[in-house]
């Protein structure tokens, strides 16, 4: 029930009499409604009729004491629209209701006293002890009430509601701290560094985020301590924070050249113990200048020895071309292009095939085996997928068993196909085509029913060009699920980048060409596949005239743009009556504009010019284009001003992506 605008003063004064008949109503109901009546009468009575509206206030004041929660948060609702109608009594009765049992009318009060602009420490207390509600709301309320009267809360308060549940409110909360810390930053940084120390839940997790652009050294320790704790977003934040410690080393002091010294040390150790020549182990050993200081120079000569020694070794091409720390001996080398040398030589050793005892080497990091271990007892997937990225990140071989585990987790199970893949070593690499070629089945098992993780292990699979990887990936081409065939494709095309001998690769194109007509759903994945092998150009090209557009589409995506015969087909489907075909030659000519600044010369126009482009046009210029003869010109827009098709598709009159990448042509042009 409300008040209904007109009517005049006559009118306002019978629904003023009427509302107030029904506050002595029985039910709490019909009083709340009378309520909220009296206070949009009021609300636009007011200007024009004051005098019949005049005593509107003092009744809706006198509900406030009403046991009824419903009538109470009715009248902190009218008393927020009456304004200055509702009298002096008006601002301490809603600052009383802003203390309500009741959440509903704390709510409409908080509301009441924002509407009313009211000030004073009374208010400003009460929007402070929202701050601790139960109702997420009114936690929300309170710091905006603050803020807007020019209080602050407390950083301890704010660091505490950084632990809220709800997005709006730790989301304020974290705002409101970077305003403190512009006050005050030593006292916002030391109670978010007590907290990360000694805080529970997600307050500890976020107050630890806020810390890590410069974060002391000291808090590493509750890194490691984070990731046993009670509460899964805490562990989780803990790795992903951890995971980057590992990566990029400690940000306020480099690698001293004895822990450097100690890694070389080890990676000599694990030489020895795996039976290398002795020609390779009498190198100049960086332990010796242990007792000072090395020189980037010294290290750079250390690591080039060990190059050399493993080239006089007879060792694989394939280890050897790696970065070199001798890059930057002019510089004193920092720790993370240390730990990336050395990283960068195990992944090699990988590749070449080293056996697994010379893998496991000490790594230098102090905080290496935390990740390791935390993940031997994780049980969340989230944090355990952060813990994978870590270890694979740096390679550690000892985690493959763990990332086993997680293989057929469906939160976790991709990012443990790509810490097998960071490890590198021959069995993970078994592990990751086992669970590419697992297919759904009763029991469970390495991606058993899993989709995603199967299509992301199929991808991985090529990338790393594992022996026998096109052998396990063609039969994912006939997967009955589209996810894990659009992994397969992914693979074999990276396969495709990488040296195959010639009759594995012609096997595969061949796959390739027979899936361009068969699987719909992935025509992007394969086209982008068949771009890896240009053998195929020739094939492809035929299939020009195919009946589905989504086909011809593909096709056309993979000419070769600076091919004249190709250009003019190109050219032939700019008006083509699909909609993806002329995107997809529209995109072909911007790939030409890419290349050389300009658009290409259409063919002279013919008489036939003129007339509707038909598939046919197209079909002549490319049956003349693999006759290696001079294309007659097709119909379309070839033989008339190109420059003036392309404007014209950029009218609001083509769809939006074509009108896209017309104007994105034309602004290359402008441009050369």
């Amino acid at each position: 029930m409300g008040g209904v605008r007109g009517g005049g003063a006559g009118g306002a004064a019978h629904q003023v009499a009427f509302f107030s008949r029904e506050l002595s109503a029985g039910e709490a109901e019909r009083r709340a409604a009378a309520v909220k009546g009296l206070g949009r009468v009021g609300c636009w009575a007011a200007a024009e009729h004051g005098e019949v509206v005049a005593g509107v206030g003092a009744a809706v004041v006198r509900t406030a004491g009403d046991p009824d929660a419903s009538v109470r948060a009715a009248a902190a609702d009218a008393l927020g629209r009456l304004g200055p109608l509702g009298g002096d009594e008006a601002g301490p009765v809603v600052v009383g209701l802003m203390g309500d049992p009741d959440p509903r009318v704390r709510r409409r009060a908080s509301l009441a006293a924002e509407r009313l602009a009211l000030t004073g420490p009374a208010v400003t207390e009460a929007f402070r002890r929202l701050l601790a509600d139960t109702d997420w709301h009114l936690r929300l309320n309170g710091p905006l009430g603050l803020g807007s009267r020019g209080g602050t809360a407390e950083p301890a308060v704010l660091v505490r509601l950084l632990g809220d549940a709800e997005p709006y409110v730790w989301g304020l909360a974290r705002i409101a701290l970077h305003a403190c810390a512009s006050r005050d930053e030593n006292l916002v940084r030391d109670e978010l560094i007590r907290t990360a120390r000694h805080g529970h839940g997600r307050s500890r997790a976020r107050a630890l985020e806020m810390l890590t652009a410069r974060h002391p050294r000291a808090l590493r320790d509750t890194f490691l301590d984070g990731l046993r704790d009670e509460c899964p977003e805490v562990r989780r934040v803990m790795a992903g924070l951890l995971a980057d410690d590992l990566r990029h080393g400690p940000a306020d002091a480099p690698l001293s050249s004895l822990r450097l010294s100690g890694a070389v040390d080890g990676l000599f150790s694990a030489l020895r113990r795996a039976g290398a020549p002795e020609s390779l182990l009498p190198l100049p050993r960086p332990s010796e200048t242990a007792d000072a200081p090395l020189s980037s120079l010294g290290l750079s000569g250390a690591v080039d020895g060990l190059f050399s020694a493993l080239r006089r070794a007879g060792a694989p091409e394939s280890l050897l071309p790696l970065p070199r720390p001798s890059e930057t001996a002019d510089a004193p080398l920092s720790s993370l292009r240390l730990s990336g040398a050395v990283d960068g030589l195990f992944s090699a050793l990988r590749r070449a095939g080293a056996p697994e005892s010379l893998l496991p080497l000490p790594r230098p990091s102090e905080t290496a085996d935390a990740p390791l271990a935390a993940l031997e007892a994780e049980t969340d997937a989230d944090t355990a997928a952060r813990l994978l990225y870590a270890l694979g990140d740096r390679g550690d071989v000892r985690a493959v068993p763990a990332a086993v585990r997680w293989l057929d987790r469906p939160g976790a199970g991709a990012s443990a196909v790509r810490a097998l893949a960071g490890i590198g070593t021959p069995t993970a690499v078994r592990w990751i085509a086992s669970t590419a070629a697992a297919g759904p089945g009763p029991d469970p098992g390495p991606g058993l029913g899993h989709p995603y993780t199967r299509a992301t292990a199929a991808a991985v699979l090529g990338e790393l060009a594992a022996p026998g990887a096109a052998e396990t990936l063609l039969p994912l081409l006939d997967d009955p699920d589209a996810e894990v065939r659009a992994g397969a494709l992914k693979g074999l095309g990276r396969l495709g980048h990488h040296g195959l001998p010639r009759p594995r690769r012609h096997t595969v194109a061949e796959a390739l060409l027979a899936h361009l007509t068969a699987d719909e759903p992935n025509l992007w994945y394969t086209g982008k596949a068949l771009a890896a092998y240009p053998e195929t150009l020739p094939a492809v090209r035929r299939l020009i005239d195919h009946p589905s557009e989504e086909v011809r589409a593909t096709v056309l995506g993979l000419l070769d743009e600076d091919d004249e015969g190709d250009l003019t087909v190109l050219l032939a489907h700019l008006d083509d009556p699909s909609e993806p075909v002329r995107h997809e030659a529209l995109r072909g000519i911007g790939r030409y504009v890419d290349e050389h600044g300009e658009l290409p010369e259409a063919p002279p126009a013919t008489p036939a010019t003129h007339t509707t482009p038909t598939r046919s046009a197209a079909h002549t210029a490319h049956t003349a284009h693999t006759a290696h003869t001079a294309p007659a010109a097709p119909t379309g827009p070839s033989g008339v001003d190109l420059l003036g098709v392309i404007t014209a598709l950029s009218e609001p009159a083509s769809s939006r992506q074509i009108r896209y990448t017309a104007r994105l042509i034309l602004d290359k042009l402008k441009k050369t």
